[in-house]
């Protein structure tokens, strides 16, 4: 489920940042995905441990070709379902884990709070598209296990501007009716089912519950 994207008028949609006198909308199209189950539950059992959360350690794919430009590996992991307070990470360290990768045309893909040590690849690195570069996880400014990406023109994290992307593809599953309040409560996510339907091309707003083919 993209719980946290474009385009309500939510944290990433609206997160201006003033660097060297400009002023930036680093996250303006950025995704936060987390895994739910079909009850629209993201964990089973004792919700204060990350192995209980749905999706913790799973593999995160390159989402396209490209050089790997920066990482960090070696953050500690949260304990759910708090979120940290955000004065006790830089602009670099907000994201937890991370990798950043340049793309084509003066774009960078970030992927972020990975896994403690999880990341396998390194800087100046070639990369495929579906290549694995580390595990999802709960670190930087994150109160559960869930992976932030987002494309901007800038290889620093709140530095450049936003660009818009689309997947090749991927199945919209339904869309969370009750979104803010599961996420001011941590109720099961309210799904408005649909057939899966077949996307192509197209960017998954908020809310949406996806299903990417393997």
């Amino acid at each position: 489920m993209n719980f946290n994207g474009c385009c309500d008028l939510g944290p990433h949609r609206t997160g201006r940042v003033s660097v060297d006198g400009g002023l930036h909308l680093p996250q303006r199209f950025a995704n936060d995905y987390i895994e739910i189950d079909e009850h629209g539950n993201g964990y089973t059992g004792d919700v204060a441990r990350n192995e209980n959360w749905f999706g913790y350690l799973d593999p995160v794919h390159a989402v396209a070709d490209g050089v790997v430009v920066s990482t960090r590996n070696n953050m500690p992991e949260n304990t759910p379902p708090i979120e940290p307070l955000i004065e006790n990470f830089t602009p670099d360290t907000d994201r937890g884990n991370s990798v950043v990768m340049r793309l084509r045309n003066g774009r960078y893909v970030l992927y972020g709070h990975l896994h403690t040590g999880s990341v396998r690849v390194k800087p100046g690195q070639r990369v495929r598209a579906g290549q694995v570069l580390g595990r999802m996880g709960n670190t930087g400014a994150s109160g559960a296990p869930h992976l932030h990406l987002d494309i901007s023109d800038s290889p620093h994290a709140l530095e450049g501007n936003g660009l818009p992307f689309v997947y090749d593809r991927f199945r919209n599953v339904g869309s969370v009716t009750n979104l803010d309040e599961w996420m001011e409560s941590g109720l099961d996510a309210r799904v408005s089912a649909v057939s899966h339907e077949k996307r192509r091309g197209e960017y998954p707003l908020q809310a949406s519950v996806l299903d990417f083919p393997r």
